[in-house]
């Protein structure tokens, strides 16, 4: 329990420093490090720290449906915990290549979603000029 409880106080004192505080840094270099060197738990915690931010701060402003933004969450941790091993920390917070993912993957959820809108307009027009009515879904 004690080791639980210390990571807790961690992850609360690091939520008190700026995102480049250098005691910041220093805590997701030794995550990072433990990350590489097999430990779960280590990745969890950059989870926990990030995800919240990542949700509020870029993915609820850019894509405006709680479910989008969970599942454009879910894409980035999944592909920030595939690509991490390499990912080399300089003087910047992990929380920038966290942010810099999970914008990338709003913006392909936006294109994707134009992309069918579109699609559906022209088979919608097609139907139109070919005299088809839409099914009726309550018949």
């Amino acid at each position: 329990m004690a080791v639980v409880e210390r990571a807790i106080t961690a992850l609360s004192e690091l939520a008190e420093l700026p995102l480049d505080a250098p005691e910041r840094l220093v805590w997701e270099r030794q995550r990072l490090d433990e990350f590489r060197s097999g430990e779960r738990e280590a990745f969890a915690m950059i989870y926990r720290a990030y995800s919240g931010l990542i949700y509020a701060r870029i993915l609820m402003p850019m894509l405006g449906r709680p479910s989008a933004a969970e599942d454009a969450l879910a894409d980035t941790f999944e592909r920030a915990h595939a690509k991490l091993a390499s990912f080399r920390l300089r003087d910047r917070s992990v929380f920038f290549w966290l942010g810099r993912i999970a914008r990338n993957r709003a913006l392909d959820m936006h294109r994707r979603h134009g992309v069918a809108r579109h699609r559906e307009a022209m088979l919608s027009a097609h139907f139109d000029r070919l005299g088809i009515r839409e099914p009726d879904p309550e018949a």
